[in-house]
This record gives structure tokens, sequence and C-alpha cells, in this order.
């Protein structure tokens, strides 16, 4: 029974202190939740302990600050002594510098009355010798002043026996000779003022300047040099007692962090080192504070839950607090496997889970489960378990949106070798159409249908282009060039319209007289068809699509209200709809990056942020304005450019300036098709053109021939030796270079390695005409 009783007062004793530490242990749902109620006991012990620690903790702590406020007051009091003792040997070396400026004074004047007495004696005026009397009147009582004023300091502050020996001394004292010097000087004016004798003032001017250099001079010399000797003896016993100083303020520190300081910390930390845990838990909240940290104790009731993991599962710490982790964080299918894993764990089963880093999913108060990383560590003495969360919703986004990069990027290298095939079957197509062209050149039908179907062919090498401008495989994405962004708008309104279904109407307003702007075509083309695509999303309806252009200026004053747009001259592409709209909250998040308004699956959030981007890239800015019901508009402003546009769709097909030559030119292709009909091009041209497929082959003919002018070869050829390679050995043989390929983004890429000329597949005569002579004529190539 004497066992019993101390359990029961504590018992009694934690149930009156509930309402202070339910907070801490999480026990506000005591009555509420039986699952803890086989842990409250240990918790009450634990609460008593740490309450016993905290005292004894403050006592310790009451008693350093006793020690440390008396070894402060008598720091304090030797440092205010030392002042004290330091400001009183200033001042005295004041005194010492101010006494040797006056001695020397004593010097200097008793020189200037001897100098004005002689002035007065060769003055040849009365009025002059007046004013000079004047001047050794004011020096003789500035002398007489100065010396009494001395004789006062020297005498108040205490003399030295030496410098006592040097002013009354011996015989002729330096008092005396001062006192009987002045005597002298006045008596000399007094004669020099009657005037009965010129040669008694001569005299006793003669005596007062022996007296000025034998007696003077050398007395006050010597008092400067005692003084000045005596005043270094006081700075060196000022420069040893503050060392001494020095020592003893060491000696007080020392003895107060060793025979003070460092003992008291050392029974504080012992006393705190015998309660870990609640350092435990802190230690691991500061070493995580980015993470969610949520303690649980063997019963799976949360007794910490700190801010990370309210902003991860939405939950407040006050709502959780003393609940069990299952119902509230961990999805429904898991709650069993967790409550068996914490019963194996308290009766000493082995488990792999604690210690290791596992992804899971956690359970947010809204409902929505949301990926995880977890790692648990276990305080087994205390029967606690602290988890360590971090959410990895931005990771799997962030995974997710590569797998679909590392999709599209798969989808573009595709798209890059169908429409190099693709390209190849369409210069066989036009080559044909064009030797045919020739063939019937006065049957009229014959040629309106030619013309009909090369229309079709070069329609369908554009479609290509833009294949491979949307799979980057295009030479345009290699950089910015002039263009028209009309021109581009109305080439892609087909594509456009076929994106948007049939309830979406584009409709365009396009200004005639726009001005230019360097940008990347292709991204431009990526741009418009994101926003187009957004648009389409936001008239699940159907509506209106409106794709405007205009000329703006803007001015400083307007760009202080957006300094991202800075002044200057601007094409404004305006994209807008009559779609939801953007509620004002989220208008400011819609450039982030992974930021979608959609449904999970159905964006990736990336492409109004590619927009952006894309427009700060050239120079520009984006605007948006939305309101909600009513439709959104995007306004795109690109800086003007001055540069010329080049047309890209046009296609030379007049003969008639078609420049020929009679050279021999060497055609390698792998597809023979393709390598005849150039050769047939070639050869209407006037040109001898040998033809062959294989670049073994073309190597040899190289090698053996002389004649042959240029080299016109595809540029991804099999065999292991490309075009590039054919280039750089009829570089080094003296043949000049003309390549073509359908795979422009691998020519392009690789254009560096010689700087040859391309020309894209499929090509027309004229253009094959104008390349081959440009290059002939040593204009391009080499």
């Amino acid at each position: 029974m004497k066992s019993e009783r101390p359990r029961e007062a504590l018992l009694f004793f934690g149930v009156k202190i509930m309402p202070d530490y339910s907070g801490l242990l999480g026990m506000r749902h005591f009555n509420e939740n039986p699952h803890t109620h086989r842990s409250l006991n240990s918790n009450y012990h634990r609460i008593i302990a740490m309450q016993g620690a905290r005292i004894s903790a403050n006592k310790l702590i009451a008693s350093l600050t006793k020690r440390q406020a008396i070894v402060l007051v008598s720091l304090f009091i030797l440092a205010s002594s030392g002042f004290g003792a330091l400001e009183f040997a200033v001042s005295f070396l004041s005194d010492d510098g101010a006494i040797i400026n006056m001695a020397g004074r004593q010097r200097m004047l008793s020189q200037r009355v001897v100098s004005l007495g002689y002035q007065i004696i060769t003055s040849p005026s009365d009025e002059a010798k007046q004013s000079v009397r004047s001047n050794m009147e004011n020096a003789v009582a500035s002398m007489e002043a100065e010396h009494q004023r001395l004789i006062e300091i020297s005498v108040g502050r205490g003399m030295s026996n030496e410098l006592n020996a040097l002013y009354f001394g011996r015989a002729p004292t330096l008092d005396k000779s001062i006192s009987y010097f002045i005597k002298r000087a006045r008596y000399f004016m007094d004669l020099e003022l009657s005037g009965d004798d010129r040669r008694l003032p001569l005299i006793v001017l003669y005596d007062i300047a022996m007296m000025s250099r034998v007696e003077l001079l050398q007395g006050l010399e010597s008092v400067v040099s005692r003084y000045q000797f005596e005043s270094q003896e006081r700075a060196n016993r000022l420069l040893y007692s503050a060392f001494i100083g020095l020592l003893i303020f060491t000696f007080v520190l020392a003895f107060s962090w060793a025979g003070v300081f460092r003992p008291l910390a050392r029974k504080l930390r012992e006393e705190l080192d015998a309660h870990q845990v609640s350092e435990e838990v802190k230690s691991s909240i500061l070493d995580a504070a980015l993470d969610a940290i949520v303690t649980i104790d063997g019963n799976g009731a949360i007794i910490e839950f700190n801010p990370a993991a309210e902003r991860i599962f939405g939950h407040l710490e006050q709502d959780v607090v003393g609940k069990e982790i299952a119902d509230l964080i961990i999805p429904e299918q898991h709650r069993a496997a967790h409550r068996a894993g914490i019963a194996r764990v308290i009766d000493g089963g082995v488990t792999k889970v604690i210690g290791q880093r596992l992804e899971m999913h956690g359970l947010h108060a809204d409902g929505h489960e949301i990926p995880l990383e977890l790692a648990i560590t276990q305080l087994p003495t205390h029967g606690l378990f602290t988890g360590f969360i971090r959410d990895l919703t931005g990771q799997k986004r962030t995974e997710e949106a590569l797998r679909r990069s590392q999709k599209l990027e798969a989808v573009g290298q595709l798209t890059g070798g169908i429409a190099h095939d693709f390209n190849n079957l369409l210069g066989i197509i036009t080559g044909n159409l064009e030797l045919l062209q020739k063939n019937l050149a006065n049957d009229e039908k014959a040629n309106r249908r030619l013309d009909t179907a090369l229309k079709s062919a070069r329609r369908g090498a554009d479609l290509t282009r833009r294949l491979l401008a949307f799979s980057r495989q295009a030479p345009t994405v290699v950089g910015n060039d002039p263009i028209d962004i009309n021109d581009a708008v109305t080439g892609m309104l087909d594509m456009l319209q076929r994106s948007l279904t049939q309830i979406v109407q584009v409709k365009t307003k396009l200004d005639p007289a726009l001005w230019k702007t360097v940008v990347n075509r292709s991204e431009f083309e990526d741009a418009l068809l994101n926003l187009a695509i957004n648009a389409r999303d936001a008239m699940p309806d159907g509506g209106t699509l409106a794709i405007e252009t205009s000329n703006i200026v803007v001015e400083a004053e307007h760009a202080r209200f957006d300094p991202n747009l800075q002044p200057g001259e601007y094409i404004v592409l305006m994209v807008s709809d009559s779609g939801t709209g953007i509620s004002k909250d989220i208008v400011d998040k819609i450039f982030e990056p992974f930021f979608t308004t959609k449904e999970r699956g159905k964006g990736t959030g990336l492409g109004l942020s590619m927009v952006y981007g894309f427009a700060r890239r050239s120079g520009g800015h984006v605007r948006v304005y939305s309101e909600l019901g009513v439709g959104t508009a995007f306004r795109l402003y690109f800086p003007r450019s001055h540069a010329h546009v080049a047309d890209p769709g046009q296609i030379g097909t007049e003969t008639s300036d078609i420049p020929r030559g009679t050279e021999t030119v060497l055609v390698i292709d792998d597809e023979l098709h393709l390598a005849e009909i150039a050769g047939e091009f070639l050869s209407d041209l006037g040109y001898a053109p040998i033809i062959t497929t294989d670049t073994s082959e073309a190597v040899r003919l190289l090698k053996e021939r002389s004649d042959i002018d240029l080299i016109f070869s595809d540029v991804v050829m099999p065999g292991g030796l490309d075009g590039f390679g054919l280039a750089k050995l009829a570089t080094d043989l003296g043949r000049k270079v003309l390549l073509t390929s359908g795979f422009t983004g691998y020519a392009h890429q690789h254009q560096n390695d010689g700087g040859f000329s391309v020309i894209s597949k499929p090509y027309s005569k004229a253009d094959l005409a104008r390349m081959v002579r440009t290059i002939l004529d040593g204009s391009d190539g080499s």
C-alpha cells in the first residue's frame, strides 16, 4: 500500500495541474480520447521531473547572475579608478607641456628684447624709435608676466630638487637673472628716451645682450631639458601603472571565469542533461525548422505540431494537439498499418521504418492527398516518436513537367525525322513537276494543273517548316531575326482555327502600317499558340478570340506606372477572349512556373511562364487585364526595329533572271531520285553535273578529277561520312561547297564547323541556280 500512495497523490496532483500543461503534452482531450489514457501517467511524471529541473536551473541561473553582478561592479570600480588615475596623469603631462612651452618662450622673448634694443639705437627717426620702444616694452612686460606665471605653476604643482636648484639654488640664480634682465631692459629704454648720453645706452644694451646669451639662454635651456626629462619619467611611470592595471583586470576576468562562471555553468549543464528529452525535441525543431515536425506518443497522440506542419496539412496546432495522428493526416487506407506499427515498436518489436527516408501520401485538412517524404526518429526511453516531413508537391510537379518535356522532346525528334523524309519526297515531287513544266510548256491545261500541284507541294514544304519550327529543328530557332508580326499572325491563322474548334471564332485586326521587330519567329508562334489555347479553355461554351496589332510609343511618364516597360517605340500584339476571366487574387500569379487553374493532369502551368520569358528575352514585356465573366486580354510589347525584313515564303519561280554557268558540279545524295532531279536542274542551267549516291565514290571522284568546281551534297549521308565531312575534304582540295538538307536543325547546328552554306529541301530550280552561282562567284561559301 505504501508504494501505491505516492502514485495516487501524483495522479491527483497531475489532474490539478492539467490546465497549465495540457498544451505541452497534448492532454486537452483527456476525457474525450480514451486512447491517450495509458500514456498519461508517464507524461505526468515527466512534467513533474521537468518542472523540478526548471526550478533547479532557475536557482543556478539566479546565483550565476548575482556573482556576475559582483564581478561586473568590481570591474567597474577598478576601471573607474584607473580612468581617474589616467586623467590625473594626462593633466599632469599636459601641464609639463605648458611649462616647457613657457620656458622656451622666455628664451625667445629675451632674444627679442635684445634685438629690439639694437633697432632703437639704429632707428633713423624719433617716430621709428618710439614704435620700436613700444614693442620692446610689450616684450619686457610679457617676459615678466610669463616668468611670474612659470614660477607660480612650478611651485604650485611641486618642483623637484633639481628644478628648484636651477631656479633658486646656485648664484646667480635663474630667477634673479631674469628679474635683473628685465630691470636692465627698462633702464635701457629710459636712457634712450632721455637721450643725454649716447654711449651709456650702448653699454647697457651690451650688458643686456651678454646676460641673455650667457645666463638666460643657458639657464632656460637647462630648465627645458629638465622638464622634458621629468615629463618622460612620468610618462614611463604611467605606462607601467597601466600595464599593472591591465594585469589586475586580466586576473579578475580569469578568476571570474575559472572560479565563478565555469563551475556554475558545468553544474547547470549537468542539471539540464538529466532531462534530455526536452532538449532533443527542441534541437530537432531547430535542425529541421523548414520541414514539418510532428511528435507523437506511444498511442499516436500528437504532442508537437510545428508551423510548417500547419502550413502543409492545413491544421492549426491548437486543433490537433492531443488527438490521434492517424485520424488527421494519414489516409484512411493506411491507418490500420500505422497503428499496428506503433504498437509493435512499443512492445519491443523491430521495424525498418525508423531512421529511413520514406515516400508516402498524407492527408490535407480539405481532404486531398499530399506527396510527402518522411523520416522518423524514436526516443525509446520516453516512448516518443518525431517525424520530419517534407512536402514533395513542388518536386513531383517538376518531375512531371520534366517527363512531359522529355516526351515533347521525343516527339520533336520524331517530327524532325519525319519532316526530313517528307522534305525528300517533296523535293522529288516539286523537282519532277518543274521538269514537267518545261516539257509541257505549250500545253496550257497541263500547265494549270502543274501550277496547282506545285502550289500544293510548296504548301506542304511550308507545313514541314512549321513542324520543324515547333520541334525546334528549324534554323529560325538559332537566333532572333527581323519579322513582320502581321505576316507571322496571318501564317498561323489556319493552325489556330484547327486548334480552337469550330465553336471559337477567330477575328483579326492587323495594323497595315505595323512596325517591324526582332524576335524569334518560332518562339513567337509558340507564344501565340499558347495564348490561343488558354483562351479556348476559358471559353468552354464557345466565344470570340480577337488578335490585334498596333504601334505604340511608351512615354517616360507612362513607364513610371510599370517599371518593366521602358520608354520607347513598341509593337503591341493583343490576344483577347470572351471567356470566364481571371480573378484578381490570382491574376498576379499566372506567370509563375507550374501555376495553373486547370484540373490535375490537364496543364503543366508552364504555358504563360514561357510566354512571359519569351517577351522578356525579346526586350519587351507582357501585361494582362481580366474581369470575371467578361474575358481576358494579353498585351505583348516588342521593341521596334528598323532592320529589313526578308520574305521567308518567297520561292523564286521566274526564269528570266536565273543565273547560269558551265562549271562541273559533283552531286551527292543518298536519294537517287533527288540526285537525278538536281542533276537535271543543273544540266538545264548549262552546268556539267556528275551524280553519285555513295560518299566513297564521291571521295574518289574528288581526288581523281581536277575539273570538279563545286560539290553539292546532302548533309545526312549513310556510311559514316556525312556532308560536312565531304565538305571539309573538298575545301582542302580547293573545291567549293554547297550543302542541302531537309533536317535543317542538324545542318545549322553544325554549320559553324566550316561556315558552309546550306539550302533547305525542297528547293526550286531558281533557288538552286542562284545559290550555286553565288558560291561559284565567291560571294558565299568556301
